[in-house]
């Protein structure tokens, strides 16, 4: 059993735990989504440290009455390991933005749940949600509960608002997608699935559900479907579900498993570094538990691997939108912290640019207001290619070629390939977290040419040479790059 003390840090309500497996322990609850919960309405002093992965309790404790009432207060408050030194505390630090369950009946529903009394369970949830409406996850497990009942359209209004309490998190998402799949909704449920990844871009059940259903819709060619197995690969393979789901994809691509394997490989290009998933997998589980210094710590390593890669631009651009979303999150909780390992990491990568409350630089808009409009010039060509190419969430060999000749045949040094990367990176900042079943679209980026270079109404001799260039590279027809215009001029 862990030793816990409860504290103020920084004015918000701590418990600082000693676990029975020291700081190994730790880190496994770190990786998993975790809460403090009090253990029954019949016990309101003795709560439990709960992973939502497992059901799983993982210890127990006693409030001291001063100390709960600080915490029903509160809808925040920190986790902490008491067996790291003062100056890596911080690191090791979890961030909980959320309503304390004070009244024991979510932690009595689980308990009722995982024994399959599934009435009783929906009766201790409701009565959770009466004492707190926006209490987190508790929707989620009553659709659980309903959608084993066979109670489909209730399970459908259980996720649904799941989704309003909890819009960050992707296992109402996830959720929803399944039960629209196995109700004969397929469109609905690749959307919910997409959303799913766009908050967790490793959540197993979007990622063997969406795959499967990419399968069944013939569309084992498409790069989505690679990148989703992938992943899977890479980061999961250790699971037997995972396993069996390789397995019955190798077989539905008319492959042996290891030329699935090299195949998954090869299109997945550079992103196929186990490492690099893997890190990226525990980043994703570390940020919604809420342990935000160490997904830094995390994205510091991803940087430090990619660095002088063509997959360099990916990863800036991947952990910058993840910082966007932590910052609002920590909100001026360890702001030293943060700001004194961000420096870090940006004295080893000059061009990183997060920092707390960084905001994304607003789109530029040309050609408005009787302003002047010029040609397509070299720089604002190559930003176009980098955000096409970043846009999908990922980089294959081809695209990195790419990025490649271009520097080449333009002379465009690293200092100048980093700047106009940050540029690029800016312009997509907002836009969701994972690839969306889009890909790099080689008509797409076609088009943007074609807008910008007919802005000033002509085409100059160097705007040919880059649609020629795009052309060429991208493997475009002639009747292709005309179809192009033709739409931007519609």
């Amino acid at each position: 059993m862990s030793e816990t003390a409860f504290r103020m840090i920084e004015g918000v309500p701590a418990i600082v735990f000693r676990p029975a497996g020291g700081v190994m322990t730790w880190q496994e609850w770190m990786c998993q989504p975790v809460a403090v919960l009090v253990e029954s309405p019949e016990k309101p002093d003795r709560a439990v440290l709960i992973s939502f992965q497992s059901g799983a309790i993982l210890t127990a404790m006693t409030i001291p009455p001063e100390n709960l009432e600080a915490w029903k207060k509160s809808g925040l408050h920190l986790l902490a390991c008491g067996d790291l030194p003062e100056s890596q505390g911080a690191d090791a630090a979890i961030v909980k933005r959320e309503p304390f369950e004070s009244s024991g009946h979510l932690c009595e529903g689980i308990g009722k749940q995982m024994r399959g009394e599934l009435e009783a369970a929906i009766h201790a949830y409701h009565q959770a949600e009466e004492k707190i409406a926006e209490l987190p996850r508790v929707a989620n497990l009553r659709g659980l509960c309903l959608k084993l009942l066979g109670r489909h359209e209730e399970a459908e209004i259980a996720y649904r608002r799941e989704l309003d309490v909890s819009p960050a998190m992707p296992d109402a998402f996830a959720n929803l997608g399944i039960l629209y799949a196995r109700t004969g909704r397929p469109a609905e449920a690749r959307a919910m699935f997409e959303k799913a990844l766009d908050r967790d871009q490793f959540y197993l059940n979007a990622l063997l559900h969406l795959a499967r259903l990419l399968a069944v819709d013939e569309q084992r060619n498409s790069r989505l479907f690679s990148s989703l197995n992938m992943r899977l690969l890479a980061a999961w393979a250790d699971l037997p579900q995972v396993q069996e789901h390789l397995l019955t994809m190798s077989a539905a691509c008319g492959t042996r498993p290891a030329e699935f394997a090299a195949k998954l490989r090869a299109e997945s290009g550079w992103l196929a570094d186990p490492f690099l998933l893997q890190t990226m997998k525990r980043c994703e589980l570390l940020r919604l538990n809420g342990a935000y210094l160490a997904t830094l710590r995390g994205y510091g390593l991803l940087l430090d691997r990619s660095a002088g890669l063509p997959i360099a631009p990916f990863f800036q651009n991947w952990t910058m939108r993840r910082c966007t979303l932590i910052e609002k999150m920590l909100d001026g909780i360890a702001r030293k912290e943060w700001d004194s390992l961000g420096g870090e990491i940006r004295s080893r990568h000059p061009g990183w640019p997060p920092m707390l409350a960084r905001e994304a630089r607003p789109e530029s808009v040309q050609g408005v207001r009787g302003e002047s409009v010029s040609a397509l010039t070299t720089e604002e060509f190559y930003v176009i290619v980098l955000t096409e190419i970043i846009r999908d969430g990922q980089v294959s060999r081809r695209e990195a070629e790419l990025i490649g000749r271009l520097k080449t045949a333009f002379g465009i040094s690293e200092e100048r390939h980093a700047s106009m990367l940050e540029r690029a990176v800016s312009t997509t900042v907002r836009s969701p977290m994972t690839d969306g079943g889009g890909e790099f679209n080689g008509e797409r980026l076609l088009r943007c040419l074609a807008a910008a270079i007919l802005r000033d109404g002509r085409i100059d001799e160097q705007e040919r040479k880059f649609v020629m260039m795009a052309a060429q590279v991208l493997e475009l027809s002639a009747d292709t790059v005309k179809a192009a215009f033709r739409e931007v001029t519609k």
